[in-house]
């Protein structure tokens, strides 16, 4: 009897792992956006992260784990994670537009939230060596270049700083 018993739960068991999420990447993406639009961040991280795991290939994909980064960013104000989910999205997909605007964040947010200049110098210009022609070199330069200047200090600003 124990074993019939043993027998059945594990066959409710498998039962419900068989009715596993068996959405689509675009599924998955549209319920992530949802979930955002709800304010359920955790819950739109991980829908978004199983598009990346299950669907590594798709062309959601880069845009999902990028997406992590942005909702770490934004929405939660988790900036270390954000920066760890943006290093995914270049070290994942380094040949795609994400892997470049995952690269200028990770600069970006070392820079100008965590303080960390070192590894923001670093990101800076591994960016300019693997996206030499990208849109955001000059931003890239311009990080570069006043990294670690309080902004009162940066030339360009002057006037737009005083402005506000």
């Amino acid at each position: 009897m124990r074993l019939m018993a043993r027998s059945a739960v594990l066959c409710v068991i498998i039962g419900i792992m068989g009715c596993a999420d068996n959405r689509t990447a675009d599924e998955l993406w549209q319920a992530a956006d949802e979930a955002i639009a709800a304010r359920k961040y955790a819950a739109a991280i991980k829908l978004l992260g199983k598009v990346v795991e299950r669907y590594p290939d798709d062309p959601l994909a880069p845009l999902a784990q990028f997406k992590v980064g942005d909702v770490y960013m934004n929405k939660t104000n988790e900036v270390e994670r954000s920066v760890s989910a943006y290093n995914s999205t270049y070290e994942l997909y380094p040949e795609t537009e994400e892997a470049a605007k995952a690269l200028f964040m990770v600069g970006f947010v070392n820079a100008n939230y965590i303080a960390d200049l070192e590894s923001a110098g670093s990101a800076y210009k591994l960016f300019l060596e693997q996206y030499p022609n990208h849109e955001l070199v000059g931003s890239v330069q311009f990080e570069l270049q006043n990294l670690g200047k309080k902004v009162e200090e940066i030339e360009a600003l002057k006037g737009v700083v005083d402005a506000e």
